[in-house]
């Protein structure tokens, strides 16, 4: 028995609409996203090595830092601040966390950026920023170079 050609097409789109939902399920479930950012860095740098091991010691990566905001008119700045104490409190109920705090987190990224800046040896040496560095940082340069950018983007060739 031979089916109509009508069907038969039906059940050839059924088979590639199955064929692609499989293949998708199969990708999504493959799908690993790495957020380890230092992974990316070069693993025989010096430096690399000496902020790792800075690091890997300091006490603000022991902290969970939670960023509540809204979209513009949504909500007002009382409603972000009445949420943000709402969440300080469910964490500190949950029992998952030690000390619920806001105030003292930009004092621990301001120890964070201070110890790393002290730590780490300076990548460049004064005769290298003389060299390579200051022609770019003079004022002129610095217009020359926007405007440069500017032309460059108004151009059509800069599309696509």
């Amino acid at each position: 028995m031979t089916t109509p050609k009508g069907k038969s097409r039906y059940l050839l789109a059924l088979v590639l609409l199955a064929g692609v939902a499989v293949s998708f399920w199969w990708g999504v479930n493959r799908l690993t996203v790495n957020n380890d950012i230092v992974a990316t860095l070069p693993r025989g740098d010096k430096v690399v090595l000496a902020a790792e091991e800075i690091l890997r010691h300091h006490p603000a990566l022991d902290n969970i830092f939670i960023q509540i905001s809204s979209p513009e008119g949504v909500a007002t700045r009382e409603d972000l601040v009445e949420a943000a104490d709402l969440a300080s409190t469910l964490l500190a109920e949950s029992g998952l966390v030690r000390v619920v705090s806001s105030g003292s987190a930009a004092d621990t990224f301001a120890v964070l950026l201070g110890t790393v800046t002290d730590s780490l040896p300076f990548l460049l040496s004064e005769t290298d920023l003389k060299a390579h560095v200051e022609d770019l940082l003079q004022p002129r340069r610095v217009e020359v170079l926007l405007e440069d950018g500017l032309r460059q983007l108004l151009e059509l060739g800069s599309i696509g």
